[in-house]
């Protein structure tokens, strides 16, 4: 990514008990050599995401997450990078398919295929802005909305949460009050 040092910033910021992150990349070593320098705690290895060898070194099979980048490193046509995106997720999935695996694309027509390859959530990149733009025509502050929601710096901003068991089958009414109770929102 063009912002790479902001990316792997926000990535330990709402994760502060991250075990381990690990990049393969085939980025330019003084790239990497300067990630290394900020991000002391994080494992840089230089390698093509669709090489299996790589995903190996990078220890694929103990992840809890993989997330697969759409490629800003390397001058390729976004299908290209879409492509390459698609078998990055083919071959994790292949030597470890039990991880959690998410992936960025640009063109929406890969999302069938990210599906096919047994992806778990697919990030639609442009579809989003674009929604965020056309959205700001007719809605005032929606981007506004949205940052708050979504802003970094309040790690406790929207998340996803089980339902505790004893909610199961209890109107919603009894869980939103319950999430009250503890400060969040339903």
């Amino acid at each position: 990514k063009a912002d790479m040092p902001g990316f792997i910033a926000g990535i330990l910021k709402v994760n502060p008990s991250l075990p381990r992150l690990v990049i393969v990349s085939q980025a330019g070593e003084s790239v990497v050599e300067e990630l290394r320098l900020a991000f002391q705690g994080v494992l840089f290895l230089r390698g093509d995401t669709v090489d299996p060898m790589a995903i190996q070194r990078a220890n694929v099979a103990r992840a809890s997450r993989v997330l697969v980048l759409s490629d800003e490193g390397v001058a390729r046509s976004d299908q290209e990078k879409d492509a390459r995106t698609v078998m990055a997720v083919m071959t994790v999935k292949n030597l470890a398919p039990e991880v959690y695996t998410c992936a960025e694309v640009i063109d929406s027509k890969y999302d069938e295929h990210l599906r096919l390859a047994k992806c778990d959530e697919v990030i639609l990149s442009r579809e989003y802005s674009r929604f965020l733009l056309v959205s700001a025509t007719v809605s005032e502050g929606i981007s506004k909305v949205l940052h708050e929601m979504l802003d970094l710096s309040d790690i406790h901003g929207l998340q996803t949460t089980q339902i505790p068991d004893a909610f199961v089958g209890r109107p919603f009414s009894e869980l939103r009050a319950h999430m009250h109770e503890s400060g969040r929102l339903l």
